[in-house]
């Protein structure tokens, strides 16, 4: 994986968890789903794995300990902005940027990740999303095809099955470029998600299919932790 870095998105508080910690580490079996997600991406040998934190950053740390590169996100304004502030910590031979939500990807196989990193890599494109068919997201981004079946955009809501999962790959030129000018939400966050629509435009999209909707699980509410903890042990009996 050589010139091949990670950011791991895990400043945001998970409201929706109604929890006081911050949801990253929220436990499956008795592991916080940030350490789970770690794990597996360990096993890359990445050139450097970098963490966002934000909300409760000293227990984040103090959980994970002293071996992990963090960077600090002051003022939480979106996934984009997480990723507009870990840029600059980033090596300078890095070429390629693999982002990552700290919370819904512990289930993950690295051969999986290993897949989707080399057939970016193959293919020249500027980004590269992952999406897969699950019916337990609650507001995850939602597919949108065209009649020929075309990825045409995404959207917010309950209508489709078909979600993007939440990592995405870039060259990291092209990332510096577009992300400083992806315009605010309603919110005043970042989206790094609106990446997407840019990429299409540009014809610089490339699409993978997870083909296992095991490999990844929307973490938003106690009662998806919940379902989550369940498939967990169901899957390492």
């Amino acid at each position: 994986m050589k010139n091949v870095c990670a950011i791991v998105l895990a400043a945001g508080k998970g409201t929706r968890m109604q929890s006081s910690k911050p949801k990253v580490l929220s436990t499956i079996n008795h592991q916080p789903i940030l350490a789970l997600t770690l794990k597996i991406f360990k096993k890359l040998n990445l050139e450097k794995i970098l963490i966002v934190i934000g909300y409760k950053s000293d227990l984040v740390k103090k959980t994970l300990g002293d071996s992990w590169n963090f960077v600090q996100q002051k003022d939480l304004l979106g996934t984009g902005h997480a990723v507009l502030v870990a840029l600059p910590a980033l090596p300078t031979n890095c070429q390629t940027v693999v982002v990552i939500n700290g919370d819904d990807s512990c289930f993950y196989k690295a051969s999986t990740l290993t897949k989707i990193i080399y057939n970016h890599l193959k293919s020249a494109a500027k980004m590269t999303i992952m999406a897969t068919v699950s019916k337990n997201a609650a507001i995850s981004g939602r597919v949108v095809r065209d009649s020929s079946g075309k990825m045409i955009g995404i959207k917010t809501g309950q209508d489709g099955n078909e979600v993007v999962c939440g990592i995405y790959l870039f060259n990291r030129k092209w990332l510096e470029t577009r992300l400083p000018k992806v315009k605010k939400a309603l919110s005043g966050e970042i989206l790094l998600t609106s990446l997407i629509s840019v990429a299409l435009e540009e014809g610089s999209l490339n699409e993978v299919k997870l083909t296992d909707p095991n490999q990844w699980r929307s973490i938003n509410t106690k009662k998806e932790l919940l379902a989550a903890r369940r498939l967990w042990q169901k899957l390492h009996i």
